[in-house]
């Protein structure tokens, strides 16, 4: 959820969970992510820049579905990539930027060239 002075604006956060051994982040792991995000902004557009996040529990959500203040805003600029196993967690945010998706929509038009 995104909050503003104009009150709360919900938004669209991708989330990759990442179990095991292994708690680095990986290239193919924020590739993934920045992929999420940038389908995700495709289809629902992208959340005002002058909002800041607040995060909302389970409780806080049946609340929130009657506010008239409430305005959807699309989807966030990035992603949150979560690594968990028995030992701890790791959590790190991923924005994808402008060279990482021109390669990753060249790679993406590639593979479905070579489909064709």
């Amino acid at each position: 959820s995104l909050s503003s002075n104009r009150g709360v604006q919900q938004s669209l956060m991708p989330v990759e969970l990442k179990t095991g051994h292994v708690q680095n982040p990986q290239q193919l792991h924020l590739a993934q992510l920045s992929l999420y995000t940038l389908m995700l902004r495709a289809r629902h557009g992208t959340a005002s820049r002058g909002s800041r996040l607040e995060v909302i529990g389970k409780s806080d959500i049946g609340d929130r579905t009657s506010n008239s203040d409430e305005q959807e805003s699309g989807a966030a600029n990035g992603g949150m990539l979560l690594y968990l196993n028995h030992e701890a967690f790791l959590a790190r945010h991923v924005k994808p930027m402008l060279n990482e998706a021109k390669t990753l929509i060249g790679q993406r038009n590639s593979v479905v060239c070579d489909l064709m």
